[in-house]
């Protein structure tokens, strides 16, 4: 059978625009990302951003190697822990911790070009005309960081994460000062402040990659003691 086509349909966008898009989908020397902030949408030049992301690496007082093993032994790996507390799960359970299609998760990074001076300075003094939205700028020169997220959704030890969150859970709720997002936050700030109140927002450099397994394996023993 074959589809039925719809005459009334019509594109949003013009051929041409459909072909600019193919050309950048097409084009293997860029990275299209999203900016960490904004909004924006920044076209990367694929060498110099993979360059940025390993000199972001190569920074050992944030970053250190802790293993370095192949997808398999991965998978072996977590197979002889699931095996270990294997009578905690039902059957159902064990086949959804290890039986999944997995890969090894991958770093990825988000231009950060609000925390870019370079480029603020550019855009307040003029300096480059923008064509219809797109700010075109010599990215290598402008020292633009990036923010590091690391894909695991698929991981072979993703699962694992998911019981591990389930289990904390409980936790959260406990924690007066916890902040989940930025509607959590709204919900906890009071009604009512005074003139003589001063709200304070502290951007933390770094804060994940800074909390060590040791600070985490001690702040999971306090809450873990406290609420047996």
């Amino acid at each position: 059978m074959e589809p039925v086509k719809d005459s009334s349909y019509k594109s949003n966008i013009s051929q041409n625009q459909r072909q600019a898009l193919n050309n950048l989908i097409n084009n293997e020397g860029i990275v299209i990302k999203s900016a960490d902030k904004g909004g924006a949408t920044v076209i990367i030049d694929k060498t110099t951003y993979h360059s940025s992301l390993l000199k972001m690496l190569e920074d050992e007082s944030t970053y250190k190697l802790q293993y370095d093993m192949s997808l398999e032994q991965l998978k072996k790996l977590r197979n002889k822990f699931v095996n270990k507390h294997k009578d905690l799960f039902t059957k159902k359970e064990y086949d959804y911790l290890v039986n999944f299609s997995s890969r090894l998760a991958y770093i990825y990074g988000l231009p950060k070009i609000h925390k870019c001076k370079k480029l603020k300075a550019i855009i307040k003094n003029k300096t480059l005309k923008s064509n219809n939205g797109v700010l075109t700028v010599p990215f290598n020169e402008l020292e633009i960081p990036f923010r590091p997220i690391v894909s695991g959704k698929t991981c072979p030890v993703s699962r694992l994460c998911e019981l591990a969150k389930l289990i904390l859970r409980p936790f959260e709720e406990a924690i007066p000062h916890l902040v989940i997002d930025s509607n959590d936050f709204l919900r906890k700030l009071p009604k009512q402040i005074s003139g003589s109140h001063t709200l304070v927002a502290i951007d933390v450099v770094q804060l994940y990659p800074s909390i060590s397994n040791e600070l985490g394996r001690e702040a999971l023993n306090y809450w873990f003691n406290k609420f047996p």
